[in-house]
């Protein structure tokens, strides 16, 4: 039989430190193979060496501690799943990352951090057809995307040459549930399609009423993953001079991303005006 050996002796032989074995430990991820009663010293045996190292591997990757611990006692199939799910975790958080990038460049390239100009409009109200999700902060951007890929399917006159602009509606707070929308105005179009549904309306696609009244907007050139960037000015801009901000935003898409390249995407990010004295 192996004799066990003490922290410092396992420290060593798995490239590991005391401090972090004594961490595992208190997290249930890797105890002691044997502690004496009186001393209170730890003992490790040599066959404990494979789970410091695996441990020690995921920590590198990133893999956060409780997946750990459930990939330990995971049979084949459970630890493919969770390899998977962190895998798809760290691609998200490179988009982000890859997106925060982007935004610095064109900052930078801007030499200004809101290179926004905010004006105000008076709307009438509007009526669009249109869908409704519901999504989290993090899936916002993606689950948009296929809303809109869906509203096309089902309107297609929307998606056809010289069609009114795809308009999206997100609110302002984004903890939790997030319910948004994206809509067309058949009013605005020229195709005898839109009169049809408008009136009829194929399934699933519902009325979405948008309230006339003043708005304070601004205008982002720019791919879609950069329209966070638009809100922040429009944001100050209100507080500055004390309207309240109220949702939805709605977001207005002016060109076609299949005839436009992103760098040049154009979208009118605007914001009901809430009188000052409504607060």
């Amino acid at each position: 039989m192996k004799p066990m050996m003490t922290v410092g002796q396992f420290a060593r032989m798995t490239r590991l430190s005391a401090k972090q074995l004594r961490s595992w430990d208190g997290l249930g991820l890797l105890a002691p193979a044997q502690v004496d009663p009186d001393t209170g010293y730890r003992y490790y045996h040599p066959r404990q060496a494979r789970t410091a190292v695996t441990i020690a591997l995921l920590r590198s990757l990133d893999v956060p501690l409780a997946s750990i611990r459930e990939l330990l006692v995971a049979d084949d199939e459970g630890a493919e799943r969770l390899l998977s799910e962190q895998r798809e975790r760290l691609q998200a958080e490179l988009v982000a990352r890859e997106r925060a990038l982007r935004a610095l460049a064109r900052l930078t390239a801007d030499r200004e951090l809101m290179p926004y100009e905010v004006s105000t409009a008076t709307l009438p109200p509007r009526r669009l057809l249109g869908l409704r999700g519901t999504t989290t902060a993090e899936r916002l951007h993606r689950d948009a995307a296929a809303l809109v890929e869906q509203l096309l399917r089902a309107l297609p006159w929307a998606a056809a040459p010289g069609a009114p602009p795809l308009v999206g509606l997100y609110p302002l707070d984004l903890d939790g549930d997030v319910a948004f929308a994206v809509g067309v105005d058949p009013a605005a179009s020229a195709a005898p399609e839109a009169a049809g549904a408008a009136a009829s309306r194929p399934d699933g696609i519902v009325p979405i009423e948008l309230p006339g009244g003043a708005i304070a907007r601004v205008t982002h050139v720019g791919s879609y993953d950069e329209l966070p960037l638009a809100y922040f000015p429009l944001l100050a801009w209100l507080q500055e001079r004390g309207h309240p901000a109220a949702g939805p935003v709605r977001e207005t898409y002016l060109d076609d991303p299949s005839e436009v390249e992103p760098t040049r995407l154009r979208t009118e990010v605007s914001i009901p005006l809430t009188d000052p004295e409504d607060r």
